[in-house]
Order: structure tokens, then C-alpha cells, then sequence
């Protein structure tokens, strides 16, 4: 019986004692791993790290900060990139995790669209804790409930077993989402541009923005008829204060006539934008005069005296019939 014929000799790959460094790899942008400005930065950091050992927590850590992960990729339900190891070539790593529904996303549209805030804070790029708690309440936090890795690294199996490139690859996630809020929405199933448009369209539903939104009452007695140099005489000192702001001394209270600085620079030039400017602009106006009125009543003990009500109610605002 003729023998088998030789195999060419094969050398098992050796792996590295550290792992292969990456020349443009995304790395956490903070030497501690926490986020307590970013609860859902921190939420989804916290969910990974509770299903992984402290080996995995403490070599994914290293390869996080080392800027092992390349290509790293957001999209609805899923998070992937490249991991590069000790092997010689990445690892492909992947984060599935589900999608808020459908009909959650248009209950959550219809009650933010019933208040300018929502609006204001998304468009400046902010996730308040106003927007969490709405989809707390609406039975879909905006971290998702369980996260699913797989890599190819043969460790993690979809099915809940997290190696260290795919804890790494949370980790970069987790940083990510505290320096763009917003994505998380992407994540979650709804890019954030195409949610602020369809906030905006149901706005403009409910206000009939055929004509512009009017963001304060046109006119005030008293102070609408008051006759002004125009703008363009004086645009030169318009920011100019006639006392040093650091001088003044005066008590924090709403202003007699709402939206002054508005009222003096008149309409928006800018009319084909997605969002009415100066309503975004009263609205933030507004959110800042609450916040200011609140610290004041908590330094000066006031249980509160209705003072930071409607920045129009009665301060003696009001069209004319």
C-alpha cells in the first residue's frame, strides 16, 4: 500500500503578547471610563460591563484606550467595526440589539410636538432628561434592554457571552454617544435629522405654519408703539450696555414685556428653514428664564410665588382687538 503522500509543512500562527497596534483607531476620548453627564452613554456602558468578567472588563479597556477599533459603524439595531487583536488581521465585531416600534415613535412625536422645548433642545443638539422621560413613560428607554455581541474571534456567540473586542467595542460605543447625544436615536431605529423633521412637520400641523408661527404677541401697549432708531443706524453699539452688567444689582424676575431682545431685532431674515428661528429662539429663551428663576427661588428658600409662569401671562401682553 503506497504511503500518503507528505503535507507541506504548516506553522501554527503565533499570537502576540500585546495586541497589533492600529494607526488611525478610534480611542476613548477620557482616561475614566464613566459618563454622568450621558445617562444613556452610561446606561449602555453599564449593561455591557454587568455581562462581562473582570479579565474581559480589564483587556478591553486596554484596547479601547489603545485605539483598537477601526471603522467603527452606527445603524438602526446594530453597532460594528473592526477589532484588531493580537491576531494578524481585525476581528469582525458586531452589538444587535432591538428597535423602538413604530407607533412608540409617533406617540413620542406627537407629545414633544406639543411643546416648543422638545424641539429647542434636540435642534441645538442636547438629549435632555425631559426627552428620557418621555420614552421611559412610554415603555422604550432610549438604552435598549439587552445588547447581543458577536465576533469572530469564535468568544462571543451572539447570545450574550461578551470577549473583550466586542466589550471594547461598547466601551467606543459609550464614549461616542456622550459626544453626540443624538445618535442614540439613530441606534435606537430613528436617525436624529429625520426625527427633528418629522417633529417639525407636526408642528407645523398644529400651528398651521402656512404663515410664520408667531413666537410672543406682536403687540404690547405701551411698549409696541414706542418709535426706535432703525436698526441698520445703530447696529454699531445695538450690543453696547450702558452699564457694566458686573454693576448691576437687580432682583430676578420675568421682564415687564416678553422677548425684548426679539422684539428689537425683528423678524428672521432667514425664511426657508426647516424650523421657524425665532420661535427656536424664544423657546430657548424661555427654558433659560425658567432655569435661572428656579435657582434663584431654591438660593432665596421661595416656595414658589408664581413668578416663573408664562413668560406672556399676565405681564400685560396682548394683541389688540
Amino acid at each position: 500500500m503506497p504511503a500518503e503522500p507528505k503535507r507541506p509543512f504548516q506553522r501554527k500562527p503565533t499570537l502576540l503578547a500585546n495586541p497589533r497596534r492600529v494607526r488611525g483607531g478610534v480611542k476613548l476620548s477620557r482616561a475614566e471610563l464613566a459618563y454622568p453627564e450621558c445617562p444613556t452613554a452610561q446606561g449602555w456602558l453599564d449593561l455591557a460591563l454587568a455581562s462581562a468578567d473582570e479579565q474581559v472588563r480589564a483587556d478591553a479597556l486596554e484596547y479601547a484606550r489603545a485605539g483598537q477599533v477601526k471603522g467603527l459603524d452606527l445603524g438602526p439595531g446594530r453597532v460594528a467595526a473592526a477589532v484588531q487583536g493580537r491576531a494578524l488581521g481585525p476581528y469582525k465585531t458586531r452589538l444587535a440589539f432591538d428597535l423602538i416600534d413604530e407607533d412608540v415613535w409617533v406617540r413620542a412625536i406627537e407629545a414633544m410636538g406639543e411643546q416648543a422645548r422638545f424641539a429647542a433642545s434636540l435642534i441645538s443638539g442636547r438629549l435632555t432628561n425631559d426627552v428620557m422621560t418621555l420614552f421611559d413613560s412610554l415603555d422604550a428607554p432610549l438604552t435598549p434592554e439587552s445588547i447581543a455581541p458577536s465576533c469572530t474571534c469564535g468568544s462571543g456567540d451572539g447570545g450574550g457571552s461578551w470577549c473583550k473586542h466586542a466589550l471594547c467595542l461598547a466601551m467606543v460605543t459609550a464614549d461616542r454617544l456622550a459626544a453626540e447625544p443624538l445618535a442614540v436615536f439613530l441606534l435606537r431605529g430613528m436617525p436624529a435629522t429625520e426625527l427633528i423633521e418629522r417633529l417639525h412637520d407636526k408642528r407645523s400641523a398644529h400651528f398651521d405654519l402656512a404663515s410664520p408661527m408667531p413666537a410672543y404677541s406682536p403687540v404690547v401697549r405701551g411698549a409696541s408703539d414706542i418709535v426706535f432708531a432703525p436698526l441698520e443706524e445703530c447696529v454699531g453699539e445695538f450690543w453696547d450696555a450702558p452699564t457694566d452688567p458686573r454693576e448691576l444689582d437687580l432682583p430676578v424676575q420675568p421682564p415687564e414685556v416678553s422677548h425684548p431682545l426679539l422684539r428689537r431685532l425683528g423678524p428672521s431674515p432667514f425664511k426657508d428653514g426647516r424650523f421657524p428661528l425665532v420661535g427656536l429662539l424664544a423657546s430657548c429663551y424661555e427654558s433659560i428664564s425658567e432655569a435661572v428663576l428656579r435657582e434663584e427661588r431654591g438660593v432665596n428658600g421661595d416656595g414658589g410665588d408664581g413668578d416663573g409662569g408664562d413668560a406672556d401671562g399676565g405681564n400685560g401682553d396682548g394683541e389688540d382687538d
